[in-house]
């Protein structure tokens, strides 16, 4: 039997919640903040006097766009399977 897209819907729609839910459990707002936070003491003129600390800062700054941008092709691909 060729089962058709729209069966799986409601459990796809649900993966998509689920996954929504995990944004909000990893503070996903909070992390865009904190890059935004980030990337404008990045653009200071003295940012890179202290060499050690501008390098752990642009680590985090990586880091946690990695951490967002990971969770959104996750929640991307979801609700393009659930369309």
């Amino acid at each position: 039997k060729e089962l058709l897209l729209e069966e799986y819907r409601p459990e796809i729609v649900n993966l998509k919640k689920k996954l929504d839910e995990m944004g909000d459990l990893f503070d996903i707002p909070s992390k865009e903040e904190k890059i935004g936070e980030l990337e404008h003491l990045m653009g200071s003129p003295d940012f890179w006097d202290d060499p050690a600390k501008a390098s752990a800062t642009s680590k985090e700054v990586d880091a946690l766009k990695s951490e967002v941008e990971e969770l959104f092709l996750y929640t991307s691909d979801a609700a393009d399977e659930a369309r």
